[in-house]
């Protein structure tokens, strides 16, 4: 094997292998008008940490602090958003 296909293999293994997706995180403040989409990964067996991804409108993502105060208050904004109640089908 040349070493190139060797490298290869290596990178391969390594990019399907289940892991964190953020190695960094940011606790810079960002507002919501910049956020294309905001992705939350809870914990699973190969990450321990809840990782919250946000894609900005540049293209770029950032993986977010989830204990910072204004990501909470973007993902409250954006659940109350979502899940309206629907109170039309509601019995008084």
């Amino acid at each position: 094997l040349s070493s190139n296909k060797l490298k290869y293999r290596t990178t391969t293994f390594l990019a399907t292998s289940p892991q964190c997706r953020c190695v960094n995180t940011s606790r810079s403040p960002m507002s919501s008008q910049h956020c294309k989409s905001l992705q939350i990964f809870p914990p699973t067996a190969h990450c321990r940490n809840t990782e919250i991804l946000i894609t900005l409108k540049n293209g770029n993502t950032v993986c977010v602090d989830p204990e910072v105060d204004w990501i909470k208050r973007i993902i409250e904004k954006v659940l109350k958003r979502r899940y309206v109640p629907n109170t039309k089908n509601t019995v008084s």
